[in-house]
């Protein structure tokens, strides 16, 4: 999530004080409304007409913005995986923003509940740890074909590079490139591309591998960028897949989400939708940013079984 600056604005500081306020208010008054560390299993059938008998009832889990850190501790991110394992698919998918360091504003005010894994670190120190630990704790994901992620714009403002160095071996990140899996002669494409705000989204030479006859899945850690490639025919997709907005993270009663679902897209904001002819799937995220807390508003783990239509 975080802005595009990173600072927030005058207008933006009083909404995180006046939201922050009315938040702890409502939390006192339904303390049920909070569920930060509350994981839901979303489950859902993708009716696909260019699926491939043999990718039928294919299953793929999806997780996004996980931002381990002072405000995710490593054992919630632990339990994710298991409910991961759980659901025994076939591939996992990552939507970006891995590492979680504290640094905006807002963030600056919870300093008392930052946790003891990571203790005022800062810098590569605490950037390299992080991404040492998600990979490590994500690689013990359980699927047949593997797991393949993409960058997100936090992993770039914390050294994209060493997410790169420890995202190795059981993972494999995907920077504007495609993989392909395979059932006999059909074909999965699984497209990756960098971030819109801090990278540099480029699908041309994944392109000139893209077979006509294959199922196409695109992820991208911002919406924006699906809707954008989607709209503009640049490419078929049969699926996409995104994050970023984390749902809106806090959410009031007649104020909406605290933060906004910071993307432009009136549509991708969160959960499934239609873009022209492509599926698509926005995932609410699995931790926090700028305020430890989620209210009205699950963390998510997506589970896609897809059936041909």
């Amino acid at each position: 999530m975080n802005g595009s600056p990173r600072s927030p604005s005058r207008r933006r500081f009083f909404k995180f004080a006046l939201g922050g306020t009315l938040a702890f208010g409502a939390v006192g008054a339904a303390p049920r409304s909070v569920d930060t560390y509350d994981l839901e299993t979303t489950s859902s059938h993708i009716r696909l007409a260019n699926l491939a008998p043999q990718f039928e009832n294919y299953r793929i889990a999806f997780l996004s913005d996980i931002h381990l850190g002072p405000f995710v501790p490593d054992d919630y991110l632990a339990s994710v995986i298991d409910e991961v394992n759980n659901q025994r698919v076939d591939l996992v998918l990552l939507g970006g923003d891995y590492i979680g360091i504290p640094d905006s504003y807002p963030a600056r005010l919870f300093k008392e509940v930052e946790g003891a894994n990571y203790p005022a670190r800062r810098g590569s120190e605490i950037a390299e740890l992080i991404f040492r630990k998600c990979a490590q704790v994500l690689g013990s994901a359980k699927a047949h074909d593997g797991i393949f992620g993409v960058l997100g714009n936090h992993d770039h403002w914390n050294n994209s590079g060493l997410c790169k160095k420890h995202f190795v071996g059981p993972i494999r990140l995907l920077v504007n490139e495609l993989a392909t899996i395979r059932r006999g002669s059909a074909l999965l494409e699984i497209v990756g591309v960098d971030d819109l705000w801090t990278g540099v989204p480029r699908l041309s030479q994944a392109q000139k591998a893209f077979r006509p006859e294959a199922t196409r899945v695109l992820v991208s850690h911002n919406p924006d960028y699906i809707e954008r490639v989607v709209q503009a025919s640049v490419a078929r997709f049969d699926l996409a897949l995104a994050g970023h907005t984390h749902g809106g993270q806090i959410k009031l009663p007649l104020f909406g989400p605290l933060i906004g679902y910071n993307v432009r897209s009136t549509i991708l904001n969160e959960g499934p939708c239609r873009v022209r002819e492509c599926h698509a799937h926005v995932s609410r995220g699995i931790g926090v940013v700028d305020i430890p807390l989620r209210l009205n508003c699950r963390p998510e783990l997506t589970v896609l079984e897809l059936v041909r239509a």
